[in-house]
């Protein structure tokens, strides 16, 4: 850090001085002053070397980062690919027990189809019986109509 400059200094000391202060009551004050500030000052060269640190710090962290991107994108894709495992044997299995559920609708199905064919050959056996009984009624009734006829 920097101190305060000689031609400061001398000019500070005289511009008290011509303000009405002794030369040691001035001397002391620009002392004082020049001792509370050179924490808190920087010189050109002070600002250039921390510009310099501030830009390798940045280099550094952006060689951190872009190693940290490039493990993230590794971790990432092998996730994906996990994922993408997971994802396709859940779809063999989702595909063998919709296969197994078409088995069993078919095996029913089959079954229904067969019990209604069973239900429709009693259903027409049972009409061509009442039909029968009604032709066979239809005859008596025409041999006696015949035979009060003639």
């Amino acid at each position: 850090m920097a101190t305060i400059g000689f031609d400061a200094y001398e000019e500070a000391i005289k511009e008290l001085t011509d303000g009405g202060l002794e030369d040691s009551q001035a001397k002391a004050i620009v002392k004082a002053i020049g001792k509370t500030t050179e924490d808190r000052l920087s010189t050109k060269e002070d600002i250039r070397t921390l510009k310099g640190e501030v830009k390798e710090d940045i280099q550094a962290l952006r060689g951190e980062v872009k190693e940290d991107i490039q493990a993230l994108r590794g971790e990432v894709k092998e996730d994906i690919q996990a994922l993408r495992g997971e994802v396709k044997e859940d779809i063999q299995a989702l595909r063998g027990e919709v296969k197994e559920d078409i088995q069993a609708l078919r095996g029913e199905v089959k079954e229904d189809i067969h019990e209604l064919r069973g239900e429709i050959k009693e259903d027409l056996h049972a009409l061509e019986r009442r039909m029968f009984g009604i032709i066979v009624g239809i005859a008596g009734l025409a041999v006696a109509v015949s035979k009060l006829i003639g």
